[in-house]
C-alpha cells in the first residue's frame, strides 16, 4: 500500500470490520467488506481520479469482481456504509441485496410478499 494513500480516509471512520486490501500498482485505496470493494478516493474534489469520491463492486463467493461495471458511485459515504451493510439473503439460488427489487433488479416488488419468509428471516440477522 502506498503511504500517501491513509491521507484519502483518515477523515472517515472506517468500520473495524473493513478489509484494507489496497495494493501498490492500483489507483486508489481499496476496502472490501460483505462481498463489495469500497475505493476511496482523495478528498479534495477537484484532485479526484473518478468523478466521485466512492466507487463500490459487488465480488463473488472467490471475491472477484461480479462486472465491470460499479455498483455504486457516490460522494456520500453514509450511503456507502448503507450499502455494503444492507443485509443479504439468497432467494432461489440467487443472493438479493436489494429486497425492494425483484432478483434481476429491473422490478419493484413488495419484499414479505414476494420474497415470503425467505426475507423475513432477514430482520432479524446482525451483521
Amino acid at each position: 500500500m502506498r503511504s500517501e494513500w491513509k491521507n484519502y480516509y483518515t477523515d472517515l471512520d472506517i468500520p473495524e470490520s473493513w478489509e484494507n486490501i489496497s495494493y501498490s500498482n492500483d489507483e486508489l485505496p481499496s476496502f472490501m467488506h460483505n462481498k463489495f470493494q469500497i475505493w476511496i478516493d482523495q478528498p479534495d474534489p477537484d484532485k479526484l481520479i473518478f468523478d466521485t469520491r466512492f466507487c463500490v463492486l459487488q465480488l463473488d463467493a472467490d471475491n472477484q469482481t461480479i462486472n465491470d461495471s460499479w455498483y455504486l458511485v457516490t460522494d456520500d459515504f453514509d450511503e456507502v456504509l448503507k450499502t455494503v451493510n444492507q443485509k443479504k439473503f439468497e432467494f432461489n439460488g440467487c443472493e438479493i441485496f436489494d429486497p425492494t427489487k425483484s432478483e434481476c433488479g429491473r422490478f419493484e416488488v413488495d419484499p414479505a410478499e414476494y420474497y415470503g419468509q425467505a426475507y423475513l428471516n432477514t430482520l432479524n440477522k446482525v451483521y
